[in-house]
């Protein structure tokens, strides 16, 4: 099976999801390929896996859009007319920032394309009836970390840092905890991340340096530095206004790290799977909120084995796999309904599947009703 990722493989986020999960892909018996517009229009592939397609879509510059709108349209058009099978990671419910009225006519089109939706948590929002469940993988890490203790109590945010992500919030939340009393005058808060703007960067850095305990380090941070700064935290806070999916979620509970997180039903369901290390406030976090994750209990180490299990890059790779395997042996000319259909009802009668989430052996609405 030739995978097409529409990521190109020299993009520069940051974020290496992408590249971990190819080389899962790959190690698993797929042929994953990675995005470039002249694959896309012209090379061979069996299937298309679409992540984030609105960054695939969006043109930097008024001289790009109108070539990026062809290339899009004519992209679509292709997997249309050979009715090529289409894989979309359903990574949020909707773009967090908005995007160009052309942005949204493509990726509106795609949506009525797709044959199978991978959700990469267990919230009961996702319809069974539309994908599978293949939960976001794990980091790699080293056997010799771990959790390190007696350090001064310090709650770390990171990442890109964007105006969705509430980062304000929490700064002032942290700021009303110190003033309050509720935790002690060594308590840190460390901010470190690249932020979306200037101007945005002006105002983290004014509120920090207002901010008794506060601080802020822009700019990117490569992996081993971030790690080391996770494991030195007494917990991860990801203070976002919403909260669907997130890698940095991921890594820092693959590292032991106890999280505070917005409540949603998926950060709801990642509490379940994991309630001695997951967190939840409503609305914004409070000075309670960082209190409670301050606290000597909330600084003990967590056993992350089972989650990194659950989540290995090795399952996560063979479900991938899988999954291309059973959709893109189906007849083309069947409907993308029926493809879907079909997919669905194999992937329910796999006992792989259904041990990785109870949610891929759930009946579908005709098989309710039979």
């Amino acid at each position: 099976m030739r995978v097409l990722l529409t990521v190109p493989a020299d993009g520069a986020s940051g974020n290496p999801y992408i590249d971990l999960l190819t080389q899962a892909v790959e190690a698993a018996g797929s042929h994953p390929v990675r995005f470039t517009w002249t694959k896309a229009l012209f090379g061979k592939y069996d299937l298309v896996h679409f992540h984030w397609p609105e960054h695939l879509f969006v043109a930097s510059t008024v001289l790009k859009r109108v070539p990026k709108v062809l290339a899009g349209a004519i992209f679509l058009v292709r997997l249309l007319a050979f009715r090529v099978p289409i894989v979309l990671t359903q990574h949020n419910l909707a773009a967090h920032e908005e995007t160009p009225g052309y942005v949204r006519f493509l990726t509106s089109r795609l949506e009525r394309m797709i044959d199978v939706r991978i959700y990469l948590n267990e919230s009961p929002e996702n319809d069974p009836d539309l994908g599978v469940v293949i939960l976001h993988h794990v980091y790699p890490r080293t056997p010799e970390e771990a959790r390190i203790a007696g350090r001064q109590p310090t709650i770390t945010t990171f990442g890109s840092l964007r105006p969705y992500k509430g980062i304000e919030g929490l700064v002032s939340a942290f700021g009303e905890a110190k003033a309050s009393r509720r935790i002690s005058t060594e308590a840190r808060l460390t901010i470190v991340g690249q932020a979306s703007s200037p101007e945005y960067a002006a105002t983290i850095s004014q509120m920090t340096e207002a901010c008794p305990g506060a601080s802020f380090r822009p700019g990117y941070i490569d992996e081993p530095a971030l790690e080391a700064l996770i494991l030195e935290s007494t917990a991860v806070a990801l203070p976002y206004k919403s909260m669907y999916n997130s890698g940095a979620a991921i890594l820092a509970l693959g590292l032991g790290a106890r999280i505070l997180i917005p409540s949603s039903p998926s950060t709801e369901a990642l509490k379940r799977e994991f309630p001695e290390a997951v967190s939840t406030y409503k609305g914004t976090p409070s000075s309670a909120d960082v209190a409670a994750i301050l606290s000597q209990q909330a600084g003990a180490s967590v056993d992350a084995g089972p989650f990194r299990r659950r989540r290995s890059l090795e399952t996560v790779g063979r479900l991938h796999a899988d999954l291309y395997s059973v959709l893109g042996r189906l007849p083309r000319w069947w409907t993308r309904q029926r493809r879907r259909q079909s997919t669905i009802a194999e992937i329910r009668r796999s006992f792989r599947f259904r041990s990785h989430s109870q949610r891929n052996a759930v009946p579908s609405v005709t098989e309710r009703h039979s």
